[in-house]
C-alpha cells in the first residue's frame, strides 16, 4: 500500500500539461503547447474508525485577498462613472 503523501492538506499544487511527444533529446527545454493552473484543495475527509466527515478547507489568505481585490473593483467602478458623469 502507498505511503500518504507528506505535503498538508491545505497545501495547493501547480500543475501544468504539455502537448508535445518525443524524449527529451528531440524538443528543448519548455517546449509544446498545454495548460498550466493553480489547484487548491476544498477539504479533506477525516476517517474515524467507522466514522467519515467532510472538513472544508477554508484559506482565509484567499478569502482577504478575494475580499480586497472586490473593494477595489467597486471603487474602481464608482470613480470611474463620478469622472464620467461629471
Amino acid at each position: 500500500m502507498p505511503s500518504p503523501p507528506s505535503a498538508s492538506p491545505a497545501a495547493a499544487a501547480e500543475v501544468s500539461d504539455s502537448a508535445a511527444e518525443g524524449s527529451d533529446e528531440e524538443l528543448p527545454a519548455r517546449s509544446g503547447a498545454g495548460f498550466g493552473g493553480l489547484i487548491m484543495p476544498v477539504g479533506v475527509y477525516a476517517v474515524n474508525g467507522d466514522q467519515v466527515r467532510w472538513i472544508p478547507v477554508i484559506d482565509v489568505t484567499v478569502v482577504v485577498l478575494a475580499g480586497l481585490s472586490a473593494v477595489r473593483l467597486l471603487v474602481g467602478l464608482r470613480s470611474s462613472r463620478r469622472r464620467h458623469h461629471g
